[in-house]
């Protein structure tokens, strides 16, 4: 009886970690409303604006991840203010 209530408990911790994983925001997402928080901008203009800058750190540093140009723009903005 003992084994069945401990399993019990785990199978629900497990299921209450899982969501709590699968709800929170990913890195990208993240990093993307850190920016439009940064920029001073309405959201839509705010995101145009990132695009225009991943497409310039994409020429500038080909061959990185998608979260590498997001983490660059938001320390460099970080750093000049």
């Amino acid at each position: 009886m003992q084994y069945i209530i401990i399993f019990i408990l785990l199978v629900l911790i497990g299921i209450a970690v899982a969501y709590f994983l699968a709800s929170a925001p990913n890195k990208e997402t993240r990093l993307r409303n850190k920016y439009v928080c940064l920029s001073s901008q309405p959201p839509h203009i705010a995101e145009e604006t990132l695009k225009e800058e991943i497409k310039r750190l994409r020429k500038k540093h080909p061959g990185r991840g998608a979260n590498w140009y997001l983490e660059k723009i938001v320390y460099d903005m970080q750093k000049d203010r």
